[in-house]
Formats: structure tokens, sequence, C-alpha cells
């Protein structure tokens, strides 16, 4: 009989032994899984506070929290290791292209003696890389890769700024350059990075839509000029197939940039991709863990954690704090006539049109079955009423999709308000809930307050 792949081995273990927590050692005997592999993925379910580890006698103890939410801790599990397979790869490759370039110096060296300088900077260029690789790796932010990546290219590289160019929803902008230059030189370097990416990678339209995400100006003063940067030097990375990046560097010096400075940048920017694509599968779990496979918005588990952030902030600074539970009249009847699938798209549309009416700030999330609850920051009963009617009159007139005939739902609001004598968090979730419980008992397709 054929072994169990590795993620699940994994999560069998922590079945297995529940509710004991297991230590590293142990975990790593029963699975197979290197103990270096096993720490950073150990780390990252923790992160995602889908596994709690304590401290015991110098060793570490891990538990998993979440017993019912098997099947997405598998699929996170199963990503980690795909994603470190990658790595895995990835590293090879970018040891082979160490390996090669060592080679190449070595030729040069036995050449001339001439050759003897460019051997030296080849050289520094190797410790640089090995030091920068295993930062940037560590790197959590895509903001914190750029940054590292510059400050430690500077002991290479001989530049006055930088540019990193991150092409998602829009082009977003990572800078940093030395004391002292005019602002209208950085943005005139800004444009010439966004130019020379989209020469560079081919694209058939300007980049004109970018935000500046990251600007840092160092302590180092840049050199005297009162002209445009003379040189600039770029190459092209790929977060993933459909994520381009670039990097620009731009000089005030009369000299141009070398070859060997062009190589150090071009065997930079796979690396920077990697560290970028580490960051995004980390980001991916994260926004799992605190999903709602169903409908794309916020769980239960991540609404209680926002709902008692927002209520502590909403009582430190005494501004109001608004709440609605919300419940898709007879929805039972729904799925028993229509069938589950189709239930289960009325529940994703209704999802989508409440997240068109709400603010960036407001958090929507699933509670359970057909309800759902919203918390609304800095938002008056008053104005949460409204927003509640604005909700209700929307789906009452908003047919959802069917097979043969459109499906018309009603839904019941409660609405809760952060007023003198709502002390805690459970206060105002119990307002919300009787509010909801008068609306359904007063007939549905009712919002009731007060």
């Amino acid at each position: 009989m054929a072994s169990p792949p590795v993620p699940l081995k994994l999560l069998q273990t922590f079945l297995r032994f529940l509710p004991d927590p297991l230590n590293e050692k142990f975990l790593a005997q029963e699975t197979g899984i290197p103990v270096r592999t096993l720490k950073r993925l150990l780390n990252r379910l923790g992160q995602a506070r889908l596994v709690e580890t304590e401290k015991r006698e110098g060793m570490l103890f891990h538990r998993l929290t979440l017993p019912e939410s098997c099947p997405t801790l598998l699929n996170l599990i199963t990503e980690f290791m795909e994603e470190e397979e990658r790595i895995a790869d990835d590293r090879a490759r970018l040891d082979l292209e160490r390996r090669m370039l060592h080679q190449q110096i070595e030729e040069k060296e036995q050449e001339t003696f001439k050759a003897s300088s460019r051997f030296v900077t080849y050289l520094n260029s190797l410790v640089f890389l090995e030091e920068i690789s295993s930062i940037i790796l560590r790197s959590q932010s895509f903001g914190e890769v750029f940054l590292e990546t510059f400050r430690r290219l500077s002991s290479a590289v001989n530049f006055d700024l930088g540019v990193a160019a991150l092409l998602e929803d829009k082009l977003n902008l990572h800078v940093i350059h030395k004391a002292g230059i005019p602002p209208q030189r950085v943005q005139e370097a800004m444009a010439a990075a966004r130019e020379m990416m989209a020469i560079g990678l081919a694209l058939p339209y300007l980049l004109k839509d970018y935000a500046v995400v990251q600007k840092v100006e160092e302590k180092e003063p840049a050199p005297p000029s009162s002209g445009p940067f003379r040189h600039r030097l770029g190459a092209a990375f790929q977060k993933d197939p459909m994520t381009p990046g670039y990097l620009a560097l731009f000089r005030f010096e009369d000299s141009p940039f070398l070859a060997d400075e062009k190589q150090v940048l071009d065997v930079l920017a796979p690396q920077i991709a990697l560290a970028c694509q580490n960051i995004a599968a980390m980001q991916k779990i994260q926004q799992l863990a605190v999903t709602d496979d169903l409908t794309g918005i916020f769980n239960k588990r991540y609404f209680r954690q926002a709902f008692l952030k927002e209520f502590d902030r909403a009582k430190r600074y005494q501004f109001p704090l608004s709440l609605l539970m919300i419940d898709l009249d007879h929805f039972k009847k729904v799925n028993d006539r229509f069938g589950h699938p189709l239930g289960d798209v009325v529940l994703s549309e209704f999802a989508g049109l409440v997240v068109e009416l709400t603010r960036s700030t407001d958090i929507f999330a699933r509670y359970g079955g057909e309800e759902f609850a919203l918390i609304l920051p800095h938002t008056s009963e008053e104005e949460g009423v409204e927003i509640a009617e604005r909700i209700r009159a929307r789906v009452e007139s908003n047919p959802f999709p069917g097979e043969d005939l459109p499906i018309t739902c009603t839904v019941s609001i409660g609405v809760g308000i952060n007023r003198p004598g709502i002390e805690t968090p459970d206060d105002l979730m119990n307002l919300a809930d009787v509010n909801l419980y008068r609306a359904k008992s007063g007939g549905r397709n009712l919002v009731i307050a007060g």
C-alpha cells in the first residue's frame, strides 16, 4: 500500500495525538519532513493561527488549533510543500549560476594580469550576492525586499537613486535615493523607470497608472549636480507569470555603468523574484485562513478578531461603532426548492452585492450559514440604519440568478450601536442579535434598531 503524501502525514500526525502537543523532532520522524523545512512550515501555520506553539524545557511543542478546518489546513500545508519544492528548484538553479560565475572569474584571472581588477569586482559581487540572498529571502513584505536590495546593492554598484516597480492592479513604485536629490530629479527618474520597464518588457501600453508605495531618502549625500541623471541601468524580474517587475538604477557621475555591474543586477533579479514569490505565497496562506471559501469575504474567525479590535478602538477614542447582523429570510426554502448548488450561488451573489454597498473601512463577514455580520466603524445608529435599509432594499429588488426563473430573496437586519450602557463586545453583539430576532419575528424583510 502506497504511503500517504507528506502533507497528509503531517495532518494525520496532529490529529492522531490531539490534543497533546508534539515536538518538532517527533513530527520530523513521523512525516519525513526535514527539520529546517518543518520549522518554516510550522512558523507559517502559526502565523495563520492554525497551529499554536509552546516552549517546554527548551524545546518547542506544537498543537493543531482548528481540527475542524482540516481540509483548509491540508490545502495550506500542500501549497507550502509545493512552494518549498519550487523554491528548492530555483535555489538549485541560482547555485548553478553562481558556480558558473565563479568559473568565469577563474578563467578571466588566468587570461591576463590586466584582468585582475575585473576578477576582484566579480569576487566582491559574489560576496554581495550571497549576503543579499539570505537577507531578502527572509523579508516579510515587498517593501522590505526592495529596501534591503537597494541598501545592500550600493556596496557592489555605485548609484544615486533606485526604483523598483511591481505591476499588480496598478504599477507600485518603491524608491530609494541619496540625500539632497531635488524632487524634480526623483520624478524624472520614476518616469524614466516606467519607460524602461515598458520598453524592456515590450508592454503595448504606457504605465501611467502608478502609486509610490515607498520612498526612502538615505543619509548619504548625493554628489553635487544641477542636471539630470546621466546614466541608467535596468533589469526585469517576474514575481509570477502575470506580475512583472523591474529594477532601475540611476547615476549622476560621468562614468557609465560597467558590464560587471549589469551582470550583478541580472543575477540579482531572479533572487528578488524568488523572494517576492515567497511573500506572495505567505500572503495567500494568511488570506485563505481568514476567508470564507464560498463567498470570498471574511470568515467568522476573522470577524471575531476584527470586532474585538474595532470595539476597543471605538471605546478608547469615543467614536460610534455600528454592527449589522443580517439573515437571509427563509433560506432553507431556497435550498429545498432550488437545491444547494443554487443556494450557494445566492449566498455568493448576496455577498458580492453587499460588498458593493460598503466602504473600504467596513468589515463584512459570513457569520454562519445564511447569517452575515457587517462592522461599520465611525458610523452612528442613524447612518447604520440607512446602510441597512440600502442593503435590504437592494436585495428585495435584485433577484438572484436561477436555472429557469430568478430567485427572489429578502433579508432581515438587526442594528446595534455602542451607545451608553454597551460596555463589552458581547453587549453590542447581543443588542444586534436581539434586533435581528425582532426583525424576523416582526414579519421579516425589516431593519430593526434601538
